[in-house]
C-alpha cells in the first residue's frame, strides 16, 4: 500500500510545483502507473476509484491523525513549494479538503475527453 501511495502521490504532486511556477503548464497523470488504482479491473481508473484511493492516501500520510498534512508528513513525497501550492488557506499545512481539491483537479485535467475515466493505456 505504501508503494502505491507513493506512486500516486508522485503522479499528481510532481506536477503541482510546475503548475504553480508556470501557470500555462497542464498537470497530467501518468496513465501507465495507475494500475493499482483500477480496483474493478476495467482497464481504466474511474473518478470514484481515484477519489477513494486518494482519500485513503491522505489518511495514510496523516501520521498523527489530525486531518492535516504537515511538511514532516509530506516530506517523502512533496517539496515545500508543492505544499505552498496546495495550501490555499496559507496556514502552513494541507487539510483534507485542500488535498482532495488538488488531486481531483489533477484528475479532471488528465481526463482529456471528460468521460470520468483515466485509461491505463492512453
Amino acid at each position: 500500500m505504501k508503494k502505491a501511495i507513493a506512486t500516486a502521490m508522485c503522479l499528481f504532486l510532481g506536477s503541482v510545483g510546475a503548475v504553480h511556477a508556470q501557470q500555462s503548464s497542464v498537470p497530467r497523470i501518468h496513465h501507465s502507473q495507475l494500475e493499482p488504482l483500477d480496483t474493478d479491473k476495467s482497464g481504466a481508473v474511474s473518478k470514484g476509484e481515484y477519489q477513494t484511493f486518494m482519500g485513503q492516501a491522505f489518511a495514510q500520510l496523516d501520521a498523527n491523525s489530525d486531518k492535516r498534512l504537515s511538511q514532516n508528513e509530506l516530506s517523502s513525497v512533496v517539496s515545500q513549494e508543492q505544499i505552498v501550492a496546495m495550501d490555499t488557506s496559507r496556514d502552513g499545512s494541507v487539510d483534507q479538503a485542500e488535498f482532495m481539491n488538488q488531486v481531483m483537479t489533477d484528475f479532471s485535467t488528465s481526463d482529456s475527453d471528460g468521460d470520468g475515466q483515466l485509461p491505463l493505456k492512453p
